[in-house]
């Protein structure tokens, strides 16, 4: 039987929280972002690869300072419409934090994205470390960003919970030892 998300963080003294699809929903022109960095950075193919693995592409074939180039691209669009929030997770996180945990975000969102949109909610209190894709040299599902979220706040593998929306994210927190809890889609 799959343990609910309140139990699950009733059990964990820390938590990481993925960002779009989890606290938060965003629209994003991904085909409209993926065309512009295809202008901008010739020669990456992001329409056949895909965002991460077209990040990791540009970064392999240019180095870290393009790839930071091509996230004030990714941050325009991401920004570009307003998020919305999801609420029952988001009062989990409050809920934690009001009990004393200490919670974090990693995302492959920019962090700008991440900063703004708390900001645009009240939430910036609520977390105690924002990691954003644009913060890392690997890119899910490689674990560096869910093991600088936790640096940052101190946390220990076996006593922090992964809250994400995505396969990938499994993957993520396994190769991080920590457990993990994948929300359900809302369609």
């Amino acid at each position: 039987m799959r343990e609910e998300l309140g139990e699950a963080i009733e059990r964990s003294r820390s938590i990481v929280f993925d960002f779009d699809g989890t606290l938060f929903d965003i629209d994003v022109d991904w085909p409209g972002l993926r065309e512009t960095l295809d202008e901008y950075c010739p020669g990456s193919d992001f329409k056949r690869l895909g965002m991460l693995h077209g990040l990791n592409a540009l970064e392999e074939r240019e180095g870290a300072g393009a790839v930071q180039e091509a996230f004030e691209v990714v941050l325009r669009f991401e920004s570009a419409l307003p998020a919305r929030p999801r609420l029952a997770i988001i009062e989990h996180a409050r809920k934690a934090k009001a009990e004393g945990k200490a919670l974090a975000i990693f995302s492959a969102n920019c962090r700008g994205t991440i900063l703004k949109t708390l900001d645009d909610h009240d939430l910036h209190g609520v977390f105690d470390a924002v990691v954003g894709g644009d913060d890392v040299a690997r890119r899910k599902p490689d674990p560096e960003g869910l093991l600088k979220a936790m640096m940052h706040c101190k946390m220990v593998p076996e006593e922090t919970l992964y809250v994400a929306d995505g396969e990938r994210e499994i993957s993520t927190a396994v190769a991080a030892g920590v457990r993990y809890h994948i929300l359900e889609k809302v369609r």
